[in-house]
């Protein structure tokens, strides 16, 4: 059986993991797990005293220099860049569908793209005539260095490091509400977490357990249980089945395409928007209760709000939201709700 899956985890210009055997003589490295020799590293090309990266703000360095101290591969060699590619291209044979590249602001942008230009299109067993492999890149960018993300978006969808931490400055006491905004609104490509729980171990600000992995019997992996309200169990988290965010997912698929629109606040922390004629939400993000008659841009009817609840069988187990003849809906929040949002869309209608 063949398992396809995006993305798969990719380092790129570093040389880590896999070597069994490691010979040096003479100053030349050689492995019997890897067609690599002292030719294919960047010792040479790095201009810092340590031979290791000592200023972000040399781009030079952050490319060219060892990072941790690990070996930096010499990503403009056609050699070394076809092993990659040819590596790759077994994956992407056996139905893997993209690649996350993980620290990629350490490759130069055009190392990565004759990379990727070497690669093949997706396995026609599972993808159509020409589907190409879906590339993600991990580029911390959050201002005062020479790398930027944007350098890196000719190669594929980049990470937005900015986004996370402005909405949490925003949106900061309630994670599921400011999930919600980010699945609701049309900006970027979006991920959401899926995590585990290990107990914390906070010292002077720190979690001295933060090194701890997923919930395991003796460094086996415990398995993923459903629970009856189909949660995790096992230590697992699972927050990509939580209710709130499951819907708005759902929530982003029913309004994909529609543009944004009839935007409204109270000039503090109140907001709401929708998506064309799909969708519609509301924040209460005060601390006071919301109450306004909004223009929803949707067409008249009930409508079951999907974070207080689910449409079952044409019923809904939460809020009801009418919505009049003109668009328009009252909506009425408190700021002690547990969830103090209401989002509805065109397949909640009752």
């Amino acid at each position: 059986m063949h398992i396809h899956c995006a993305p798969v985890r990719v380092v790129l210009g570093r040389h880590c993991c896999g070597m069994r055997v490691i010979l040096r003589s003479q100053g030349i490295w050689k492995s019997s797990a890897v067609p690599y020799s002292a030719w294919d590293f960047n010792d040479g090309k790095c201009k810092s005293g340590s031979g290791s990266i000592e200023s972000y703000k040399d781009a030079a360095q952050v490319r060219d220099c060892r990072l941790s101290g690990l070996l930096d591969l010499a990503l403009g060699n056609d050699y070394v860049r076809s092993k990659i590619a040819d590596y790759l291209n077994h994956l992407i044979d056996i139905g893997v569908a993209g690649f996350r590249l993980d620290a990629a602001k350490h490759v130069w942008p055009g190392d990565i793209k004759a990379i990727l230009d070497k690669l093949h299109n997706l396995n026609t067993e599972w993808f159509s005539e020409g589907s190409r492999p879906f590339i993600f890149q991990e580029v911390i960018d959050l201002g005062g260095e020479a790398i930027t993300s944007k350098e890196y978006f000719e190669n594929g969808r980049v990470t937005e490091f900015k986004y996370g931490a402005k909405l949490g400055t925003v949106i900061h006491k309630m994670y599921k509400m400011a999930v919600g905004f980010m699945l609701v609104h049309p900006y970027g490509f979006t991920r959401v977490m899926s995590s585990y729980r290990w107990d914390r171990n906070v010292q002077n600000g720190n979690d001295a357990n933060d090194w701890i992995g997923p919930p395991n019997n003796n460094r086996v992996i415990k398995e993923v249980t459903i629970n009856a309200d189909t949660t995790c169990g096992n230590g697992w988290v699972c927050e990509h089945r939580w209710r709130q965010i499951r819907n708005m997912v759902a929530f982003r698929n029913v309004a994909d395409g529609q543009p944004f629109s009839n935007w409204w606040d109270n000039g503090s922390n109140q907001v709401a928007f929708g998506r064309g004629n799909r969708g519609f939400i509301v924040f209460n993000n005060d601390d006071w209760a919301l109450s306004s008659t909004l223009q929803t841009g949707l067409p008249a009817g009930t409508y079951c709000d999907v974070i207080s609840g689910d449409k079952v069988d044409g019923n809904c187990t939460g809020i009801k939201v009418q919505v009049a003849a003109d668009g328009t809906a009252h909506f009425s929040i408190s700021n002690s709700a547990e969830d103090p949002f209401i989002a509805i869309h065109a397949e909640s209608k009752l």
